[in-house]
């Protein structure tokens, strides 16, 4: 079975060289094909690039959320406040956002464009998770 590499907690508000370092070592740790052992794709440049202008665009005022690669060699992004309150969102080469979460009883999950702002359902749903 195919495992992300996480990469290092962060600390507790955004800070774009904090951010820009977690996905600079994404990149370097994740570039080449079965970099987990178990076949993962690489992370291309466009999947990097992306999830750069992704971690840009988020409010400062924003936890910084842990990073990771996924198998697939999307950039995924998890914002972490317990058992039952998280919300995670992974970014590929295509602009397109899939996102999941879990607040207490309810889930949400759903997929979006990207392309210059964070569409307003991610937002929403950050807030949701924040505002707990």
């Amino acid at each position: 079975m195919a495992k992300q590499r996480h990469l290092k907690n962060a600390p507790i508000t955004l800070d774009n060289q904090s951010m820009m370092h977690a996905l600079s070592e994404a990149l370097e740790e994740c570039s080449v094909d079965n970099w987990d052992g178990y076949g993962a794709k690489a992370i291309s440049r466009d999947s990097y690039r992306n999830a750069q202008l992704f971690s840009m665009t988020l409010p400062t005022t924003m936890p910084l959320p842990e990073v990771s690669v996924d198998p697939d060699g999307e950039v995924s992004f998890e914002w972490y406040r317990g058992p039952r309150m998280v919300f995670s969102l992974s970014i590929g080469a295509h602009n397109e956002i899939n996102y999941a979460g879990l607040f207490g009883r309810n889930k949400v999950n759903g997929k979006e464009q990207f392309y210059d702002e964070i569409p307003k359902a991610i937002l929403d749903n950050l807030d949701r998770l924040l505002s707990h």
